[in-house]
């Protein structure tokens, strides 16, 4: 059992990355809002989703990840930034 919890450790541990790669991306979310604001440019961009997530399907199968997978999680991540721009431009 002591590989278990070994094993349980090690995947806090990298939960905890990706809360805080989330937690930085956010962060530039909002710096984009600013700017997507102060140029008045909407904040839905359909071409610059397609670019993250062709990119991260490049990715997913550069690391023999399931693609549909890697997709279903990029464009959930995708959808809570486009709704945290609006949160903010809401708030301007």
């Amino acid at each position: 059992m002591e590989d278990l919890k070994k094993l349980r450790d090690q995947i806090d541990k990298i939960d905890r990355k990706i809360v805080i790669a989330i937690k930085e991306r956010f962060d530039l979310v909002q710096k984009i809002a600013e700017v997507k604001n102060k140029n008045s440019l909407p904040v839905e961009d359909n071409k610059r989703v397609s670019e993250v997530v062709n990119g991260r399907l490049a990715l997913a199968k550069e690391f023999n990840l399931k693609p549909e997978l890697i997709e279903k999680i990029f464009r959930e991540i995708i959808d809570a930034c486009t709704n945290y721009q609006k949160i903010i431009l809401t708030n301007s």
